[in-house]
Order: structure tokens, then C-alpha cells, then sequence
């Protein structure tokens, strides 16, 4: 599962990268189609594994973090992104951005206890308090 999360942000750099070199449109649109498929299959997968491994009397709070920061990250991108891109040029801002996510995915996948990261090796919820 861990392997799968990593490679599921991929498309949204590739993405980046086809806007970076301009490339045409049907390209950015079957490459926003796989990228907005990915990013869908990620949020399943991590908010299922969120729901096997947080305990229920912490999932409400812990699922309503994960978005909160999320969410609040996004402004804060745009307040960076917008006056770089008036320095640097925008296609060295969408490259940098696409390198920013090959790179966490890279060092996410560098890390033994993401690539094993499944959730059979999870304890179950079902079988807690049972002799």
C-alpha cells in the first residue's frame, strides 16, 4: 500500500512538468484525467488505511486534521508560488513544483517502513478484546 501512495502522486507531476514545456492541450487533458484519477485512488486508499489504523475514538479527529492542514497549506502555496512565478517565470515555478513532488514521493519510498506499509500486517479492529 505504501508503494501505491507514492506512485499515485506521479501524474501530478508529470502534469507539471507537460505544463512546464508547454505541451499541448489534449496532452494536459488525458494527463489531468490520470492525474485527477490518481490523486482520487490516494484518498481512498489513505483514508482507508487511516480508518484501520487509528483508533475510532481518535479517526474523527485525526481525519479532521489531516484535511484541516491540507486545506490551510493550499493558500499559503498559492501566497509562494504567485510572487515566484513573477521573479522566476511560471514554467520554472511549475517545474520546481513537479520536482517537489517527485521528490517527497522519492524520499517517501526511500524509507523501509513506507514500502512495507500494508494493511494485512495491520492488527484488526474486529478481533480487539477478543480472548
Amino acid at each position: 500500500m505504501g508503494l501505491v501512495l507514492c506512485v499515485t502522486v506521479i501524474p501530478e507531476a508529470l502534469l507539471l512538468a507537460g505544463m512546464a514545456a508547454n505541451a499541448s492541450l489534449p496532452a494536459l487533458a488525458v494527463a489531468g484525467a490520470v492525474t485527477g484519477g490518481a490523486g482520487t485512488l490516494h484518498l481512498n486508499i489513505w483514508t482507508s488505511f487511516l480508518q484501520e489504523a487509528i483508533p475510532e475514538e481518535q479517526l474523527s479527529r485525526t481525519l479532521a486534521t489531516n484535511a484541516t492542514i491540507g486545506s490551510l497549506l493550499v493558500p499559503v502555496a498559492y501566497a509562494v508560488a504567485g510572487p515566484l512565478a513573477d521573479v522566476v517565470g511560471v514554467r520554472v515555478v511549475l517545474a520546481g513544483c513537479g520536482a517537489i513532488v517527485l521528490a517527497g514521493a522519492g524520499a517517501a519510498v526511500c524509507m523501509r517502513e513506507v514500502r512495507q506499509l500494508a494493511t494485512a500486517a495491520m492488527p484488526s479492529k474486529a478481533c480487539e478484546g477478543d480472548p
